[in-house]
């Protein structure tokens, strides 16, 4: 497929989102991607965005010790500023945390009690990077990378199976 074939493709998908209103359904669903981006490493082990209603973005904490340094800290509006400038103004407003498991998280492999999030590894977003980067139309490119991500944990969890 050429590159016209592609932008025409992307314009086309771009027009239905937002004709349809779902532009900002497919940035939100970005979150989970970006999330450590956004938040770090070691909050994004202990932490799991469970999705955005009425602008609020509700996350999972593993502790109530996590969700204590969350509220001491200005943690939310720092988190909040991320979202901004990663998917836009506006997505999300407020950020409501919630004690409970964090279920995208698995053991360290030899290290009982320790969990790690199930992630790509970088060789893996950098070629889903790659690919994504040859489409011209920004919302074709996020609704691909987010289609390769998921596909590629699907993936790891058939081989691990």
């Amino acid at each position: 497929m050429g590159d016209l074939a592609i932008h025409k493709i992307g314009k086309l998908i771009t027009q239905c989102l937002r004709r349809f209103k779902l532009e900002a359904g497919v940035k939100r669903n970005q979150l989970p991607l970006i999330w450590e981006e956004v938040v770090g490493r070691e909050l994004a082990n202990r932490t799991e965005p469970q999705g955005v209603r009425n602008q609020v973005l509700y996350v999972k904490v593993e502790s109530s010790s996590w969700m204590h340094q969350l509220h001491a800290q200005d943690v939310k509006r720092t988190i909040l500023e991320q979202i901004d400038e990663k998917l836009g103004k506006g997505l999300v407003k407020d950020i409501r945390f919630v004690i409970g498991p964090v279920t995208s998280q698995e053991e360290a492999p030899g290290e009982p009690g320790v969990k790690t999030q199930a992630r790509l590894s970088r060789a893996e977003n950098d070629c889903i990077e790659e690919v994504v980067s040859q489409l011209a139309d920004p919302g074709l490119r996020q609704a691909a990378r987010q289609a390769m991500a998921k596909q590629a944990r699907a993936s790891k969890r058939e081989v691990k199976g």
